[in-house]
């Protein structure tokens, strides 16, 4: 997990230019769950219907029921929007805006596993996008 999130970071910093998409929220979930999954087809795609709880298994406990699935396309496209500062017409701090993606991305729970790795790539990116904490030189030496 180390390694793919030090890969998802560099990819980041590439990429914190272009306008947040419901593809690349897809593509930053593939990166960093790469060999983590318990189904492989499940990297970079939308959970699927009937995976509607977030749950213990050991103990069956419910912790989150997110959205159902067929609002999800709709809800990450308003997800994007509001990363890209389309929504809403108001200022929003970079970092209030970076922290409301993450939760909201870990509310929607969009994805069948790997949804808070995505949630805090989601965030570093949008830290990135506004210049806050991304540097694009490598540090020299003292």
């Amino acid at each position: 997990m180390i390694l793919n999130n030090f890969l998802t970071m560099q990819r980041i910093r590439e990429l914190r230019y272009q306008p947040l998409t419901p593809q690349l929220v897809l593509d930053l979930h593939r990166l960093v769950s790469v060999e983590t999954l318990d189904d492989p087809a499940d990297d970079g795609r939308l959970r699927s219907p009937g995976k509607e709880m977030v749950l213990d298994e050991a103990y069956g406990t419910v912790f989150q029921v997110p959205p159902p699935t067929e609002e999800l396309p709709e809800r990450l496209e308003a997800l994007c929007r509001f990363a890209n500062g389309e929504t809403p017409k108001v200022f929003i701090h970079p970092l209030v805006r970076a922290i409301a993606l993450h939760f909201w991305l870990a509310c929607d729970h969009p994805l069948c596993d790997g949804n808070d790795r995505t949630a805090r790539a989601l965030s570093t990116r949008q830290c990135c996008t506004r210049a806050i904490g991304c540097s694009s030189s490598s540090r020299s030496s003292r």
